[in-house]
């Protein structure tokens, strides 16, 4: 379990991944020492990571919910193997041990030859396998927590993304991009130095093109903590056929955040883990 610092670092880098210690050190009014120990601790034990993500709608891509039953010898490779390709988003390996849910973006600039919801359904180990369309995203997926006051959250807040025109909205990503964006992926808090050895690129040129991306809304941060740390005791992954005049109504329902106590008598309001995504 997180403490209340804890708690409060975690709100902040799911606000801006890339908010720098003395921004969060002066929003909470602590050392900027302490904000860097306490996050190098907590990502050393794994509770705490900051991974970059591209959003696929810009690059003409479809997100895919896809669901998958492997033979039970076969699971854990399964999932370790889609965890490593560009075109998963996120990968989990559910109760019972044979059975994976994944996010894939498909289409779009990625190499048709590759695509991975043609390759799922020859590989031997894969039994049965079904995949969705994502529609529309009411929520994020992962669990949250908000301590912080509306005025701290807005000193951390990044710039609002700059919305270009749609003749501009297409963005295009080279070699030194990919690159970069691989290391992103693993450490959204990596820095300039090592994204410019990645690239290539002078540390210049590398700042420049994360601000663009950012700007364009192309590029996002979020944070990845194990539920139980948020202290949520169990993750459910919900899979509901509805009605269609309903489908608007379930999903927002599903998506409002919910109000829990946690020790020490404070309320904390928090949105508990569940998909908001509807095929």
């Amino acid at each position: 379990m997180l403490d209340e610092m804890d708690y409060a670092l975690v709100h902040a880098l799911q606000i801006d991944g890339r908010a720098s210690f003395r921004t969060i050190a002066d929003v909470l009014d602590v050392s900027e020492h302490t904000v860097a120990r306490r996050y190098r601790k907590l990502r050393a034990q794994g509770v705490l990571r900051v991974v970059g993500w591209l959003d696929g709608r810009r690059f003409g891509r479809t997100s895919w919910s896809v669901r998958l039953v492997c033979t039970p010898d076969a699971a854990g490779q399964v999932a370790e193997a889609l965890a490593r390709r560009d075109d998963t988003v996120w990968v989990r390996l559910l109760s019972g041990g044979t059975e994976i849910a994944c996010g894939v973006q498909a289409g779009g600039d990625l190499d048709g030859d590759a695509l991975l919801l043609k390759k799922l359904p020859r590989t031997p180990r894969i039994v049965a396998m079904s995949a969705h369309a994502t529609l529309h995203m009411f929520a994020g997926w992962r669990s949250r927590v908000a301590v912080l006051t509306d005025e701290q959250a807005e000193r951390i807040r990044p710039a609002s993304p700059y919305e270009k025109p749609p003749e501009e909205r297409g963005v295009s990503l080279s070699a030194q991009d990919h690159a970069m964006l691989r290391v992103l992926t693993q450490d959204g808090r990596a820095g300039y130095g090592e994204l410019a050895a990645a690239s290539g690129w002078s540390h210049t040129t590398v700042r420049r093109r994360l601000d663009e991306l950012r700007s364009s809304d192309t590029l996002r941060f979020d944070v990845e903590s194990p539920p139980q740390a948020l202290g949520y005791h169990a993750e459910a992954w919900l899979w509901m056929k509805v009605e269609p005049s309903a489908l608007a109504s379930v999903g927002e329902a599903m998506a409002a955040p919910s109000r829990g106590r946690r020790g020490g008598g404070h309320h904390r309001p928090h949105q508990p883990h569940g998909r908001g995504d509807l095929p």
